[in-house]
């Protein structure tokens, strides 16, 4: 994954580009900037679920990424984030929910499976 370079209010173009990941099968970015994103199964395990780290004003593309917010050993297709909010549908297409997130804490603290599931 690659991450737009020098953007700004009046740059939206950015400069360049520069690396900030693994192989991923799919991201989400909330409004928040908070970042999550799914292993392709390429360079780890397919499904597990990674936050991004280190995110700020200064360094806007943060510096690095976090699995320790993963549920045990189960495996992601999908996860979607909004401000304070992440969704995420599991292999077996259950819907699971981040509970704990506020401003000070996006990562959030455990997932819920959340009612249904997606076909």
């Amino acid at each position: 994954m690659s991450f737009r370079t020098n953007t700004n209010a009046l740059n939206w173009q950015g400069t360049g580009w520069t690396t900030v990941g693994s192989q991923f099968k799919q991201v989400s970015v909330g409004q928040d900037g908070c970042v999550w994103a799914i292993n392709d199964g390429v360079t780890g395990s397919e499904g597990t679920i990674y936050q991004r780290t280190g995110i700020r004003d200064d360094l806007p593309e943060g510096d690095g990424w976090d699995t320790s917010h993963s549920y045990g050993t189960m495996k992601f297709r999908w996860v979607s984030v909004g401000v304070c909010q992440i969704f995420a549908i599991n292999l077996e297409h259950e819907i699971y929910k981040r509970i704990g997130c506020t401003m000070e804490n996006a990562a959030g603290t455990d997932w819920i499976q959340f009612g249904g599931e997606l076909i």
